[in-house]
């Protein structure tokens, strides 16, 4: 298999895994004929831009759970439901 195949190929299975966890839709780039390289640059930008939010999502999604954790800590709450337990980290 040639070596822009495989790279195509690789680029499409990340966006695949990037679009499912942050439920977006792929972008779709063709395969015949094979892109060109500058199409092939901008698939990139469009992963990175990608793998940013995804970056960002998680830096988020920590922060408030830290807050949400000090709340919880400065209300002096026991959680009650195995859903509260598993979401806090505390046993």
């Amino acid at each position: 298999m040639p070596v822009r195949v495989d790279e195509l190929n690789k680029l499409r299975k990340k966006q695949l895994e990037l679009c499912n966890n942050l439920g977006k839709e792929p972008k779709i780039l063709k395969d015949s004929p094979l892109p060109l390289s500058e199409e092939i640059e901008e698939f990139k930008k469009h992963i990175e831009k990608l793998e940013v939010e995804k970056f960002n999502r998680l830096e988020k999604f920590i922060s408030t759970k830290e807050e949400l954790l000090d709340i919880i800590k400065e209300l002096n709450i026991q959680p009650s439901s195995n859903f509260e337990k598993k979401s806090s980290c505390v046993p």
